[in-house]
């Protein structure tokens, strides 16, 4: 952090057991903290390392704090002190600039407790997101609460793109059970107070400057943490050997799963360079074949690299993996059914087919980008009447079932909407079809 004899200074004593954010002056804070939370005045923010033999059953934390501060000399009403577990020299400093200067935001980031909000309640783990944010100019009480909403916004966008999910639900996490905020702005001189500034929204520089610093010091400090704690990034919580997300959509024929899965991927894709890669099976063996799949490419428009895999999908995934991220955003395979039949009309024996199987089961087990997977459910209807149709349904079947205990998401389409089944609770996400008015919000809350 840049210092001036007067401005903030960050300093590391005590052997690494503490960090102190000097701020050279008065500031007025608003937030949460273990030590000087809500409103007031201070003159310093701490972060005290602690591990759990520090604070055993029967250990008040605050008061644990509270003395480390006192003997450091920063008094317990001027200090606003975190706790954490995060080694202190891993700390992430980012800026960014407005009309009324340099926001900073100071952050520590542990990702071990990793919830989400609304999470059923839970016993405490190690685990914490700790963010200091430095104004650079007076603010009201109004403002300050602005941009402690917008903080909160800004950690929660990085910690959803960092991929955790909740230790609790296996949802997408947007943040830990303990994270802690606080806002600091410089008090108004005596002698001629400064105008506090009134907004500190989205539509102002300040706010725009708030969100680029905390959002920035979190995704650093998050990768930090996945890097040294040697997890993929995105992490699955199947503890899957690649670094991508496996999504399963099955239903009946015109149930609206590929409209879904198209939207889907695309919201996967939408913050990435390259486009994301659209795995054909299909084959055109007749006219009316050729006349769908002349369909299907031109409502899927140019917004896909495609590649026809009527046979090798395993290879082809594999291929993927292997190369560079930047060459695709997310895959989507369409279908698998029609995977299955063009290995039953190849003559393949079952025990060849469920070898292919395996195959495509560690291609998706190794996949570095997300794997959207679209399939028919075959098995809701009569007992097919002859001996092939039924050995498709029951190879179907099985895939089926391989495919689900692997993938993070499980999906049912049926009659135009969409089911999310895994993880669960069930939820209806809406309709699935472009004009449903809720295939982009499905698409997005499940991204």
């Amino acid at each position: 952090m840049s210092s001036s004899p007067d401005g903030p200074t960050l300093r590391a004593p005590l052997g690494g057991a503490a960090l102190h954010l000097d701020l050279g002056a008065e500031h007025d804070a608003v937030g949460w903290t273990v030590l000087g939370g809500g409103r007031r005045t201070v003159r310093r923010v701490d972060w005290w390392l602690a591990t759990s033999d520090d604070l055993l059953p029967g250990v008040d934390a605050r008061e644990w704090v509270r003395e480390r501060v006192t003997a450091a000399g920063g008094g317990g009403g001027a200090t606003a002190a975190f706790l954490t577990s995060r080694r202190l020299d891993a700390h992430v400093v980012e800026s960014a600039e407005c009309e009324h200067g340099t926001v900073r935001a100071v952050a520590t980031v542990g990702l071990g407790n990793a919830l989400t909000a609304g999470d059923d309640a839970t016993p405490h783990r190690v685990g914490t997101i700790n963010v200091a944010v430095v104004l650079p100019c007076p603010c009201t009480e109004e403002a300050m609460l602005e941009t402690l909403g917008l903080a909160s916004e800004a950690k929660c966008i990085a910690v959803l793109d960092a991929g955790m999910r909740s230790v609790v639900s296996a949802r997408r996490a947007t943040g830990t059970g303990t994270d802690a905020l606080v806002v600091l702005a410089p008090a108004p001189s005596p002698e001629g107070p400064e105008e506090r500034q009134p907004y500190a929204g989205k539509h102002t520089t300040l706010g725009a400057a708030v969100g680029r610093a905390v959002e920035g010091a979190v995704r650093r400090g998050a990768r930090d943490w996945l890097r040294e704690a040697d997890v993929p990034f995105p992490p699955d919580p199947a503890g899957r050997r690649g670094r991508g997300r496996v999504v399963l959509i099955g239903g009946g024929v015109r149930s609206g799963k590929s409209a879904f899965a198209e939207s889907l991927v695309l919201a996967m894709s939408c913050r990435h360079p390259a486009p994301p890669t659209y795995l054909a099976t299909a084959q055109a063996w007749d006219d009316e074949m050729r006349d769908r799949i002349a369909r299907h490419q031109a409502d899927r428009g140019e917004r896909f690299s495609t590649l026809e895999v009527p046979m090798d999908l395993p290879e082809e995934l594999r291929a993927i993996s292997g190369r560079e991220r930047g060459d695709t955003s997310a895959v989507l395979v369409d279908c698998l059914t029609l995977w299955v039949s063009n290995l039953l009309c190849a003559d393949l024996g079952d025990a060849a087919i469920d070898a292919r199987v395996d195959a495509l089961c560690e291609a998706l087990e190794a996949a570095s980008v997300p794997v959207v997977l679209v399939t028919n459910e075959v098995g809701l209807g009569i007992v097919p009447e002859h001996r092939l149709g039924r050995r498709f349904r029951d190879l179907a079947g099985r895939l089926h079932q391989r495919l689900s205990g692997l993938a993070s998401e499980v999906y049912f389409a049926a009659l135009g909407n969409v089911l999310r089944l895994h993880p669960g609770p069930v939820e209806a996400l809406g309709p699935a079809r472009p004009g449903g008015g809720r295939e982009v919000r499905g698409a997005a809350e499940a991204e």
